[in-house]
């Protein structure tokens, strides 16, 4: 994803980099150039240099990560038609405002007489950087995943227990811990624990834990090694 984000905003970069020059020029008068900008709708912009591949590759992601989980209770189409289409929505939406953002940015070039360096730095900082979209794609597809589990768990069976899964290492919270230590529990028994909140946004930002079915006696390891961490008598 980052090696598609440098590539759509630096195409915009460019763009806009030449008409800062065209204005040095003295290709349009000041005046001009707000008219000039303010007639080039944002969300039109970002379709136009093809930024809507970015909320395609989300997408398609999804369709890896449905493939790749285990189905424990049904979950309608119309469920994940819906969470798929309010992402959409978001990714829309950041790239309108990264177009908005550098619309602006040539403006503020002009004002402030900056050069075509100076216009660059100013882009760096006013939008989202490779390595901060690739984080908001992944946080994405992490909360897309948990909500799909806790419908599962949901809808599935009443006596079908839940652990909270994923790794347990150094960069796991201390929320994380705890709930993994928490151990096999109904959905209902969850939903009515101190954790509720966390079951489809995670305990933070890229969270990479989510709700998964306890099945097999082995998934206890893990749980028993929270517990010790817990504990004081591991460290991770």
């Amino acid at each position: 994803m980052e090696r598609r984000w440098i590539k759509v905003t630096e195409e915009l970069a460019d763009k806009y980099a030449l008409i800062l020059k065209d204005y040095k020029a003295g290709a349009f008068t000041i005046e001009e150039l707000a008219g000039f900008l303010a007639a080039q709708p944002p969300a039109e912009l970002a379709r136009g240099l093809g930024m809507q591949s970015n909320t395609n590759f989300l997408l398609n992601r999804y369709e890896e990560v449905l493939a790749g989980m285990v189905a424990h209770a049904p979950v309608t189409e119309t469920f994940l038609a819906s969470l798929q289409t309010l992402d959409a929505h978001i990714y829309e939406g950041i790239n309108t405002k990264t177009a908005a953002e550098m619309q602006k940015a040539v403006f503020q070039a002009v004002v402030g007489d900056l050069n075509e360096s100076q216009f660059r730095d100013l882009i760096s900082t006013e939008t989202l950087t490779p390595k901060q979209m690739n984080a908001q794609v992944n946080d994405t597809i992490r909360t897309f995943q948990r909500s799909v589990q806790t419908e599962q768990a949901q809808t599935g069976p009443e006596n079908l227990q839940w652990i909270w899964s994923g790794p347990l290492d150094d960069r796991t919270s201390d929320d994380c811990v705890m709930m993994i230590a928490e151990g096999p529990m109904t959905y209902a028994e969850w939903q009515a624990s101190q954790w509720s909140w966390a079951l489809q946004s995670g305990t933070h930002f890229n969270c990479r834990h989510q709700l998964e079915a306890f099945v097999q006696q082995e998934q206890i390891g893990e749980v028993k090694r929270a517990q010790s961490v817990e504990e004081g008598a591991v460290k991770l």
